[in-house]
């Protein structure tokens, strides 16, 4: 999932079987310090949770894009003469000379940076920007609202049910009003903040490594304490707005950890990627659509490594309700419900717990306390028939007993799913409800 720098740590590789995704559409936004890896999590994400990589807006990137486009005359003419004309007309209002001033004090500066004379009056809205982009200077929130307005307007009118990743946006309080106010606009929900914490003493020492063009010292220094100044706050805003269950905090150094080596879709590519790759964990969905199930798939990889760590992901509130002929999970597996996940770092964590000690006997909650854990086998086998829209005289003709038996133990079945009998309900329609409730997916 996540690249390791650590060859002493206890595995280095994972292999994952491609059918987990995020329940879209929506925004689910990355931040955190400079160099804690924000990046890397959000490949890591693409790739574990099936988001197209293009859905992926790195608002770091984007101002790189936008200096390099404005450095080649390709910037989009509409863009150029937006963002132009709000630079001119801020440097130039009396009722706020904040940016007057910034860009005043910054002239020596910049004059270094771009090697000529630079005065306030020449200065450009793109010399500017680029050069708060490189030198780790706050970007206006006008130009930050803009560009982003612009790329998540383009990817939702291309993709309106997609999934996207927003990375480093938003910066600031002011930035983060803006953007759910946007988000809102075009009914676009936030699915969960990923809050990276790394400490400064880190951040300095993974960027020095990095030696990316704006990674200068003072302009590191000037990032991160604008991340304790300004970036945090941003975060606690979404917080407030949209309640703490939306905020996972995370710490970035157990994400290096982590390193995916294959995306697979299916038992022989997992098989061949298993021996190509040689993982130590196997990340699986339960459900894989025709044919072989998740399990059936980690029984063959654990037959062929008796050691492999087993994590698997499921919708199911109750494994039978895949099936009658399920196979056992392999000892040692750990099961994860998606549909109770909180954060991504509850994934990294098992990750990590299913490749120190992968066969370690685990106490299977696959229902946690749900209704499903009362029916026994049979009434699960008549309520998949049921949803699968066999009439009763079909289940009584084919278990080899009556219709009214049938009818009774469905009555049952009703009982203990909490459906109540209704005259002006249909009662197998109210069961089907409850099937594709039990498997994760309500209609």
């Amino acid at each position: 999932m996540f690249s390791s720098h650590d060859t002493t740590l206890p595995f280095k590789n994972l292999i994952r079987v491609d059918k987990v995704s995020l329940k879209g559409p929506g925004v689910l936004i990355l931040t955190g310090p400079s160099s804690c890896g924000k990046g890397q999590v959000a490949d890591a994400i693409c790739r574990l949770l099936s988001v197209n990589p293009r859905n992926h807006l790195s608002m770091g990137e984007i101002l790189r894009q936008t200096v390099g486009l404005a450095r080649a005359g390709q910037l989009p003419s509409l863009m150029n003469d937006k963002l132009s004309r709000h630079f001119r007309q801020a440097l130039g209002d009396p009722n706020d000379s904040h940016l007057l001033k910034k860009v005043s004090l910054h002239v020596p500066m910049m004059e270094r940076y771009f090697q000529g004379p630079i005065t306030v009056d020449s200065v450009t809205a793109f010399q500017w920007l680029e050069y708060c982009t490189f030198n780790g200077l706050l970007i206006p929130d006008f130009w930050t609202e803009t560009l982003i307005e612009y790329h998540i307007g383009r990817l939702v009118g291309a993709n309106p049910d997609g999934t996207f990743i927003l990375d480093g946006y938003p910066r600031t309080v002011e930035a983060a009003q803006h953007l759910i106010h946007y988000l809102r606009s075009i009914n676009l929900p936030v699915l969960k903040v990923l809050h990276l914490s790394i400490s400064r003493e880190e951040m300095l020492r993974r960027a020095m490594n990095r030696g990316r063009e704006d990674d200068e010292m003072d302009a590191l220094i000037s990032r991160f304490e604008f991340y304790v100044e300004k970036v945090h706050p941003s975060v606690d805003y979404l917080k407030e707005v949209l309640g703490s269950d939306s905020i996972a905090l995370i710490d970035a150094l157990k994400l290096q950890r982590l390193n995916v080596v294959a995306g697979v879709s299916g038992a022989k590519e997992a098989i061949e990627a298993q021996k190509k790759f040689k993982p130590s964990v196997a990340i699986c969905d339960l459900d894989l659509g025709v044919g072989p199930t998740g399990l059936d798939i980690v029984q063959v990889l654990r037959r062929n490594d008796p050691n492999i760590g087993i994590v698997m992901l499921t919708s199911y509130r109750d494994p039978r309700l895949a099936g009658e002929d399920l196979p056992p999970l392999p000892q040692g597996a750990i099961l994860l419900n998606k549909r109770e996940l909180q954060t991504m770092s509850t994934i990294v964590m098992q990750v990590l717990a299913a490749s120190s000690n992968p066969l370690k006997k685990r106490r299977i909650d696959w229902s946690k306390g749900h209704k499903f854990q009362s029916l026994s086998d049979t009434q699960i086998a008549i309520l998949i028939a049921i949803a699968d829209g066999v009439p009763t005289v079909k289940i009584a003709e084919e278990r080899g007993v009556s219709e009214q038996a049938i009818e009774k133990t469905i009555a049952r079945i009703c009982k203990n799913l909490d459906i109540p009998h209704l005259k002006d309900k249909n009662q197998r329609v109210q069961l089907v409800r409850a099937f594709f409730y039990g498997i994760g997916k309500e209609i």
